[in-house]
Order: structure tokens, then sequence, then C-alpha cells
């Protein structure tokens, strides 16, 4: 992880999707580990967790968020279909 916290605090602009990738397929199970990963190295997390959690959701539904996680979410508009 040292390694992907130096790239992205030497080239932020460039390196958030790849690190926001790497970090996906590296926790593509697991995905509060992807999360924090991606705060813990700092510089754009709020998108490259963004990123990650979107692949990650995406492999494993709504069940591998975890349920504090989804009960402390926004709700979302009406015009959205459920997502329970």
């Amino acid at each position: 992880m040292a390694v992907a916290a130096s790239l992205v605090a030497d080239a932020p602009e460039t390196m958030t999707v790849p690190f926001a990738f790497w970090t996906a397929m590296r926790y593509l199970n697991d995905f509060e580990p992807g999360i924090r990963a991606c705060v813990a190295v700092g510089g754009d997390m709020d998108t490259t967790a963004a990123i990650v959690g979107g692949i990650i959701a995406a492999r494993t539904g709504t069940a591998g968020i975890p349920p504090g996680w989804l009960e402390l979410r926004e709700a979302l508009p009406d015009w959205l279909p459920s997502m329970r």
C-alpha cells in the first residue's frame, strides 16, 4: 500500500482512476476494507472511495455492504427503484 500512497501523492490528478481500479481489484469481495484503503492513502479519497465502492457493490450487491452503513445512507429519490 505504500507504493500506492506514493503514486497518489506524487500525481493525484493522473492516478485517481488507476488507483481506484487497483484498490477495487485488491478488495473485490470486501467492501469496507476497500473503502478504508482509499481513506488511508488520502489524496482524492472521496472520488476513489466512490469508484471503489461502486465496483465492489456491483460485484457483491448490497449484501456486501456492511448493514450499519446501509442504515445510515441517505434516502433515494422516490423515482428510483428500491434497493432493498
